[in-house]
């Protein structure tokens, strides 16, 4: 699934640190979605990246921080549009967004499924291109 990732914090945290937030803290999932220095490289932000980088392991939990005032957090637009509407999180580099492929999905063999989760993952695989196991 293609997702738009920002660089997001509040109001008052990008207002206190301005343009040095990338020596600040900065908070990043980990798992598949890109890192701050490959975000940067990929949307052409410079400038250094010497703040301390906070891993935290959901979005969720990237997002609340970010919103607690604690960061400037990497997050996907459709799980941070309410804020960025609100005006509880605004955007650090307003336009500059990571466009990629940042979900996936595994299907393997797995004794008692139950027919209707076959179903369910025959159906996401033949929409999302991907070619059908036999055991599906």
């Amino acid at each position: 699934m293609q997702e738009t990732v920002a660089a997001v914090c509040t109001p008052a945290y990008l207002e206190q640190h301005g343009c040095k937030w990338g020596q600040c803290v900065l908070i990043e999932c980990s798992g598949p979605r890109m890192a701050w220095p490959q975000r940067c490289a990929a949307t052409g932000i410079s400038g250094p990246l010497d703040g301390r980088v906070v891993e935290v392991n959901s979005l969720a939990a990237a997002i609340r921080l970010a919103r607690a005032g604690a960061g400037v957090s990497l997050a996907a637009k459709p799980f941070i549009s309410e804020y960025l509407q609100k005006g509880a999180l605004v955007e650090a580099f307003p336009g500059k967004y990571l466009l990629g492929k940042m979900h996936g999905s595994a299907a393997q063999l797995q004794k008692n499924t139950r027919p209707i989760a076959k179903r369910v993952a025959r159906w996401l695989l033949e929409r999302s291109g991907h070619s059908i196991p036999n055991y599906l």
